[in-house]
């Protein structure tokens, strides 16, 4: 406004100035005038002026909500409707379309309100579709008109997509404005889900917790049936708000079981969502293979399965079959703190087909034996793990050195607990090299009154070459520890790892002077010590000294078959690795129903073995230094868990003690024992009368028909669209609530799903998603009105098209302009002519005076000369 004042005021003052001019005569009165129209056509252009080429009168939609939550709001929209159509010109056209489910036309009119009485229009009230309404009246709109369309809902879709449609009236030019309305739902009582385990086993105890929403105190009696007999009926208070009514049930009937828990409330306003179902399937008696390395130790562990009904079949890696026919015979395979020492690779390789291909289960615990303390890393069991077994510390995985030195002296020979002491040293090497990685250094050093390295130190790359050579050695000679010791240390003092440690294993008695030299020497490169003392031979106050001054520990070790446990521990823990013996609290990082009890009841554990989580893999619980305490994933069609901590009361003694830390255990067995023998898994969504299945296939090679039913075998039609990661299955629900989805591969083989569809989420009133629609509206700048009163000002009735004349002014400046040019040449020249005709005149004028006046002379110069004479 300010540019175009000063533009007008700038081309008046040039046009009085031009005027001014003219009347002094400095130009000629039409190049004044010519330069003014120029001026001013200008002046034209720059002002943008506009013309009114044409009008149209703009659609009006009323798209009124006519679902089940706006049943009580009626009268309301109704005087909102009038309000606004009151506000629209004489001969203004409007629809009034009514949607639920399903749209209509209501009224199509032009002119005064008459009077609409909403209870007469039947649409389908079962589900709000945004996406419905808005197909259809984006359908009926010209692509340049526009529209004015007023939605009249509480923005809670439950049916259909809105963001795939809504961008359909921005392309429209279509003004989109809310009226929102709340729910109205009076007194109501509704189940909103029962919660509980999908599939269980014969005679397991399990409970069902049925949620209860309220808007009111009141109370009613809750009915629950199975496959369609009443088994309990009880009065319960409802206080308003949430609550949870719990109850327990046998699982007695093996196959599917189809629970129904029914609230009967005598003032409830609304009793289509005062009944929920779900599917249970039980199975005969669960059956676990438990592996241990003493089947004849039953723990507290073994006995919690026993007492629950779980049958479990132990046994020791050396007696597992290699048949995989033997593996299908039970629902999972518990692994307890186990090394893989004298564990067999078919077994292992029929335990990956048994999950990836028939659905098994896996669980594996850890321990002093377990995990990278059993040997797991780069195995087949560490690919079937969601955990692998490096242990990183600042990013850099710290590199250690180990010299072993072993008494083979002729007493270590004695064999007293059914091994000889050198037997049970060698397996013991041999296990502790199950704990390194590569890039450690291992050395095994022999000694008696001589010394020999039978394994120099070096890097690990092959370990069964190692442990070979460690079988090698035999029992012979005295027992001389101090040469053995310096051999040691010079092997060691070079080598570019960050920690450097010495074992010495021995059962006899040696040199009592001369040690501290080498001790020295060990602890100014800064290698550790640790002894052990085998029998009542052993020299404990030597070796104890030995070990308090070279920065290790002394282990007197009167059973020597415990060997292998100590030097695990040794190898673990010089380098600060794996093995985490200390007191905390274990985070929970997953809402898991597995873990639901130990959230408000947290129990302590004493210790776990560190591991990392992979990248697929998810975790539900973490130890204090955020590494695995518990994480899942699935291989193949099977459920894998990997428990850090133990199962035999050296870490978890809480867990075992505890209610919830029993309940927590026998949450993880049954999620473990879920063998599911199905290549597909499904998934499902309810939308108003449409049901959604999902489902997803584990190759793109396999190929599905598919068929739906219901429990009185009627067949349904369903409309399949195949997705990247399968297929969604979409139906119209019909009379039933019990369903089978049956998917058949091309070898005609056959897979069922079996479902329950629930009442409407239109029922559902604690459902709010209107932010949703609050959004959606932003993006095609739509707006929200407070009242029906804010129409009149929003509104653009007539659809009104200008053309922009600066083109034309344009045009004739241009023509104008020329002519102006030509104008002023020609002028120019003309003048020119007059000019040079004047100055001839003027000079013949001067000619004629001077020759006037030479006559002049002459004569008097004659008379001069006469009157001489």
């Amino acid at each position: 406004m300010i540019a175009n004042a000063l533009m007008i005021l700038g081309a008046l003052i040039v046009i009085f100035m031009i005027i001014v001019d003219a009347s002094k005569k400095n130009i000629p009165m039409l190049h004044s005038i010519s330069r003014a129209v120029l001026i001013v056509l200008v002046l034209l252009a720059g002002l943008n002026i506009k013309w009114m080429s044409k009008s149209e009168k703009v659609p009006v939609y009323f798209a009124v909500d006519q679902s089940y939550s706006q049943k009580y709001n009626r009268v309301s929209i109704e005087e909102a409707l009038e309000n606004m159509i009151e506000k629209l010109p004489q001969d203004q056209p409007y629809k009034i379309v009514s949607f639920g489910s399903d749209s209509i036309v209501a009224m199509n009119k032009t002119g005064d309100f008459e009077g609409i009485d909403l209870s007469q229009i039947n649409v389908n009230e079962s589900s709000t579709n945004y996406e419905n309404v808005i197909n259809m009246i984006s359908s009926e709109l010209e692509d340049e008109l526009g529209a004015n369309i007023v939605i009249l809902s509480d923005g809670v879709e439950n049916e259909g997509d809105v963001l795939r449609t809504i961008q359909k009236l921005k392309i429209k030019k279509a003004n989109v404005y809310w009226l929102p309305y709340e729910i109205a739902i009076k007194k109501d009582v509704q189940i909103s889900d029962i919660v509980g385990p999908n599939r269980i086993f014969e005679n397991q105890d399990y409970k069902l917790s049925v949620l209860v929403e309220s808007n009111y105190d009141t109370e009613g009696f809750l009915k629950i049936y199975v496959n369609d007999e009443l088994i309990e009926e009880q009065l319960v208070k409802i206080p308003e708000g949430n609550s949870v009514l719990t109850r327990e049930f046998d699982s007695n009937k093996i196959g599917q079981n189809v629970i129904e828990a029914v609230i009967e409330v005598d003032d409830d306003e609304q009793v289509i969502n005062n009944k929920y179902r779900k599917i249970i399937q039980i199975d005969g008696k669960a059956q676990v293979l438990l592996i241990k390395d003493n089947e004849n130790d039953l723990k507290q562990f073994e006995k919690l399965l026993n007492e629950n009904e779980i049958g479990v079949d132990i046994k020791t890696p050396e007696k597992l079959s290699l048949e995989l026919n033997s593996l299908l015979n039970y629902n999972a395979v518990i692994f307890e703190d186990v090394s893989l020492e004298n564990l067999n690779k078919k077994f292992l390789d029929n335990l990956e087909t048994y999950l990836r291909d028939y659905g098994g289960g896996l669980l594996v615990s850890g321990g002093k034996n377990s995990y990278a303390l059993g040997g797991y890393y780069k195995t087949k069991l560490e690919e079937l793990l969601p955990v692998s077994m490096e242990k990183k510390q600042k990013n850099i995985l710290e590199k250690m050195g180990l010299v072993i030195v072993i008494d083979q002296s002729g007493s270590m020979m004695g064999d007293s607990l059914g091994k000889s002491k050198i037997e049970v040293a060698k397996e013991a090497s041999a296990k502790a090299i199950n704990s390194m990685m590569p890039g450690d250094q291992i050395g095994i050093l022999s000694f008696s009154d001589s010394r020999k390295w039978v394994v120099p130190v070096g890097d690990i790359q092959d370990a069964k070459e190692i442990k070979r050579k460690i079988r090698t050695i035999d029992a012979e000679g005295g027992t001389s520890i101090i040469p053995a010791l310096k051999s040691a240390y010079e092997s060691l003092k070079d080598s570019n790892v960050q920690h450097k440690h010495i074992i010495l294993v021995t059962d006899g008695q040696a040199e009592q002077d001369g040690y501290r030299e080498v001790l020295k020497n060990l602890k100014d490169e800064k290698i550790t010590l640790t002894t052990l003392g085998i029998g009542q031979g052993a020299d404990n106050r030597l070796l104890n000294f030995l070990a308090r001054n070279a920065g290790g520990r002394f282990y007197k070790v009167d059973n020597y078959l415990n060997l292998p446990e100590i030097f695990t521990k040794e190898t673990a823990m010089m380098a600060d690795r794996y093995l985490n013996n200390r007191v905390f609290y274990p985070n929970i990082v997953s809402a898991n129903e597995i873990v639901s009890g130990l959230i408000e009841e947290p129990l302590l554990l004493n210790g776990y073995v560190s591991t990392t989580i992979k990248p697929r893999a998810s975790l539900i619980m973490e130890s204090d230094e955020e590494e695995p305490v518990l994480a899942y994933w699935n291989y193949g069609i099977g459920n894998v868990y990997a428990w850090t901590s133990d199962f035999d009361g050296m870490w978890n003694e809480q867990y075992l003690k505890a209610e919830n830390g029993r309940i927590f255990y026998l949450k993880l067995i049954n999620e473990v024992l879920k063998k599911n023998q199905q290549k597909l898994e499904f998934d499902e969504k309810s939308m108003g009368l449409n049901h959604k299945i999902i489902v997803y296939r584990q190759s793109d090679e396999e190929d599905y028909e598919f068929k739906l039913i219901d429990q009185s075998g009627q067949e349904y039609p369903i409309m399949t669209k195949k997705s990247v990661d399968g297929w969604e299955i979409e139906f119209k629900k019909g009379d039933g609530y019990i369903y089978s989805l049956i998917a058949r591969d091309k070898e005609n083989k056959t897979i069922d799903y079996n479902f329950v569809t629930q009442y409407s989420k239109e029922y559902d009133w604690t459902i709010r998603n209107e932010d949703n629609f609050r959004f959606y509206l932003s993006q095609i700048g739509g707006e929200e009105l407070k009242s029906s009163d804010e129409f009149e000002s929003k509104e653009q009735f007539r659809k009104t098209e200008y053309k922009e004349l600066w083109r034309y002014f344009l045009v004739i400046f241009l023509i104008l302009l020329l002519v102006d040019v030509y104008i002023r040449k020609t002028d120019k020249r003309k003048i020119y002519e007059r000019q040079n005709k004047e100055e001839i005149a003027d000079l013949e004028l001067k000619n004629q005076d001077v020759n006037s006046e030479t006559d002049l002379d002459i004569d008097k110069l004659i008379r001069n000369k006469n009157k001489k004479v």
